[in-house]
């Protein structure tokens, strides 16, 4: 089988969406599909043999041309992920399913939505239009599925949920070694480390962490906020905000910004962490790879829940996570984070659970799903 996957992200461009495209891809490989890759041309040489075709830019003239170079590919399917970072908002991206069909008749189309439920109402449309022409859509949650069900509910027949797995593997980490890292960042074992995971994005709740934090810090001035993200203020509006917001609730002495581009730094420090934090403002879901990595290295996570019943996927209060309103108070988060930083049996039982909970969500599940859906559209394909 022979798949073209095209993304707007893609290493080494950061991008939650485009490290799970590049995980699949390294997994769809090694059981045996050819995946050629379309994505965006990064700023830095990149050195992957999947990638085939780099677009300069996501305007309808550019990538149409670049649709053009597909046609002697020689594809069984073409697989698209939406949204992506690098793609950016244009809205003529809604023909760029619609010019897949045309410029490679036959060849069937699937589409994977990352993200419907939160986005704005032309996003919508966007990937609306971009998921009406597809064989088969994925969603990554039962949530997004129900939402894009309501815009479009003729893909009913069409439509299947796979959710997604920590991007980042969980490597040993010895007593002596969480210790170092620990000490590289002044944090000693009676002192707590909470770490929020992930871009930094407004529907995260960002200000909400740094403002819960500083409700923390009054009462265990001890504690640390380790930032595991990409943060450049000096070239970012909302970056530069939230450094002067940790200025203005005195706690920059207290927060480690900290960049998060080798993966097995990453694993150290989550694994290194007491705490993970993470208030998204729709509330948690299957969706986010952030949290599927902070569960999947054993963290006792404080999170959000959203107008979704998170005990549809094995999510429980105060066994395998904190689940708060996501209209939580900076007090009541806090609350939560103190009683685990103060309980330190209790919170290694739910990062013990958190840890059991994850071990369904794995690779080899979601390459077996997305197999059968390959394989189920290509039966159902014209001769």
């Amino acid at each position: 089988m022979r798949v073209l996957m095209v993304t707007g992200s893609y290493p080494p461009q950061r991008c939650g969406v485009g490290d799970y495209t590049h995980q699949l891809v390294s997994e769809l490989t090694a059981s045996g599909i050819e995946v050629e890759v379309a994505t965006s041309r990064p700023d830095r040489p990149r050195d992957d043999a999947n990638v085939r075709y780099e677009v300069a830019d996501w305007r309808a003239a550019t990538w149409w041309r670049t649709v053009g170079e597909m046609e002697n590919g020689r594809y069984d399917l073409v697989h698209v992920q939406y949204p992506a970072r690098h793609y950016g908002y244009r809205p003529d991206l809604a023909l760029l399913t619609l010019a897949l069909k045309c410029r490679l008749p036959g060849v069937p189309l699937v589409v994977t939505v990352h993200e419907f439920s939160i986005t704005h109402i032309l996003r919508k449309l966007t990937v609306a239009a971009i998921a009406a022409p597809a064989a088969a859509v994925v969603t990554t949650a039962d949530s997004e599925r129900s939402s894009l069900l309501r815009w479009l509910p003729r893909l009913q027949s069409r439509i299947s949920v796979i959710h997604v797995a920590t991007n980042i593997s969980r490597l040993p980490v010895s007593a002596d070694r969480r210790r170092e890292v620990r000490s590289q960042y002044g944090v000693d074992d009676k002192d707590a480390l909470v770490v929020f995971f992930g871009l930094l994005h407004q529907n995260k709740g960002v200000r909400r962490i740094l403002e819960t934090f500083a409700v923390v810090r009054a009462s265990h001035p001890g504690a640390r906020l380790l930032m595991l993200t990409e943060f450049k203020p000096e070239e970012n509006v909302f970056h530069a905000e939230l450094d002067s917001l940790t200025k203005l609730l005195h706690i920059s002495d207290a927060v480690i910004w900290k960049d998060f581009r080798d993966s097995t730094l990453v694993s150290e420090l989550l694994s290194s962490s007491d705490i993970a934090f993470m208030p998204f403002e729709d509330g948690v879901t299957l969706r986010r790879t952030s949290f599927m990595a902070v569960m999947g290295h054993g963290l006792p996570a404080v999170t959000t829940v959203g107008r979704d019943n998170p005990e549809k996927f094995g999510l429980e209060h105060a066994r395998n996570a904190y689940l708060l309103r996501q209209s939580a108070s900076a007090d009541e988060l806090a609350g939560a984070i103190s009683h685990l930083i103060g309980e330190g049996m209790h919170r290694k039982e739910v990062g013990a659970a958190a840890l059991k909970w994850s071990e369904p969500f794995t690779w080899n599940s979601i390459v077996h799903k997305t197999r059968k859906v390959y394989q189920s559209v290509l039966r159902s394909a014209p001769q």
